[in-house]
C-alpha cells in the first residue's frame, strides 16, 4: 500500500500529465486554483483513476474536495484501503 507522501507525489505526476505544474514546497495547496473548469477537472479525475486503477464515485469526488492538496490525499488514501 501507498503511503501518503506516495499518493501526494502521484497526485503531482497525474496534474502534471494534464499540463498543471505546482510547487510542491507549498504547505497548502488550493487545486481550484489550478483546476478551474469542468473539463480540466474531468481529465484530472480520469488522470487519478487510471493512476490509482481505482474508479472514484462519484459522491467523493467533486469539485468542492479540491479545495485542498491534504484533502484530496486523505480521500485517495480511504478509497485504497478499500480492497
Amino acid at each position: 500500500n501507498l503511503n501518503k507522501t506516495e499518493i501526494k507525489d502521484k497526485i503531482f505526476l497525474c496534474l502534471e500529465q494534464i499540463g498543471i505544474l505546482i510547487d510542491k514546497n507549498d504547505n497548502v495547496i488550493n487545486l481550484q486554483e489550478y483546476i478551474n473548469d469542468s473539463i480540466v477537472f474531468l481529465m484530472f479525475v480520469a488522470e487519478i483513476e487510471d493512476t490509482f486503477k481505482k474508479e472514484i464515485p462519484e459522491d467523493i469526488m467533486f469539485y468542492d474536495q479540491l479545495y485542498d492538496l491534504n484533502n484530496l490525499v486523505d480521500v485517495i488514501d480511504v478509497i485504497l484501503k478499500e480492497e
